[in-house]
């Protein structure tokens, strides 16, 4: 402890100088003159320093101003961590105009036609008679089948007489196929085509008629038969398909 005078334009309250690498502190008092004496003088330490160092460093990391804490905290709030995504299905509202399109009523099926179609089972198919066909004619057999058929069918034959073979109608040249040799057509295909090889195909099976061809002037006597007699076939009635 040394007493000593200080100048008090120097000293604050607690004043710390340098002093030969460390520091020195002082401690004083004011008497009733206005005069400062020293009353307390010693030299610091490195541990002093870093004791310093370790307030100032809790103090700071203390000290959190009201607005970061906030900030931390609404952050927090954020991001609460996983959450579980509701999926709520919502009903898709169809203008009236657009139910209508897709949806057509179906017209009303007529007396008539209703009546015939509860009679179908029960018909008897009636005989129409042809003219022979020549023998010696040009026509596609087994040997020359190779030649119409399409290129690498596996089954020439059945390649040559399958009923959408040259399109979606008959041959418009000879050789004429034999209606009933040709394949069934689609189940769905309510054609005048499709119609007099189904046509054809009764008459063989229950006549064993065998002189229809796809000729142009056969299939215009079979339409207009089969228009005139209201002939229609099961897979036409199975469906409901009106034809064209």
């Amino acid at each position: 402890m040394k007493n000593k005078d200080v100048d008090e334009d120097n000293v604050d309250v607690e004043q710390i100088e340098g002093h030969s690498g460390g520091k020195t502190r002082y401690s004083y008092r004011e008497s009733s003159h206005g005069r400062k004496t020293v009353v307390n003088y010693r030299e610091a330490s490195n541990s002093d320093d870093s004791e310093d160092e370790d307030i100032s460093d809790t103090d700071e990391e203390t000290y959190k101003p009201a607005v970061e804490k906030r900030t931390r905290y609404r952050g927090l709030n954020s991001h609460p961590g996983p959450q579980i995504a509701l999926c709520v299905p919502v009903r898709q509202q169809v203008p009236a105009f657009e139910t209508s399109r897709r949806s057509p009523s179906p017209p009303p099926i007529e007396p008539e036609i209703e009546q015939r179609a509860h009679q179908y089972p029960q018909r008897v198919p009636a005989r129409f008679p042809c003219q022979i066909l020549d023998p010696d004619r040009l026509a596609i057999t087994k040997q020359n089948a190779w030649f119409f058929a399409e290129e690498g069918a596996l089954d020439p034959w059945a390649n040559a007489y399958n009923a959408y073979r040259f399109g979606h109608g008959p041959r418009r040249s000879q050789p004429y196929r034999q209606l009933h040799l040709i394949g069934d057509p689609m189940f769905e295909d309510a054609s005048d085509w499709s119609e007099n090889i189904r046509w054809a195909k009764e008459q063989h099976s229950a006549f064993g008629v065998t002189g229809w061809t796809e000729k142009a002037i056969h299939m215009a006597t079979i339409t207009e038969h089969r228009v005139r007699s209201l002939w229609v076939s099961e897979e036409v009635v199975a469906s409901g398909l009106r034809q064209e």
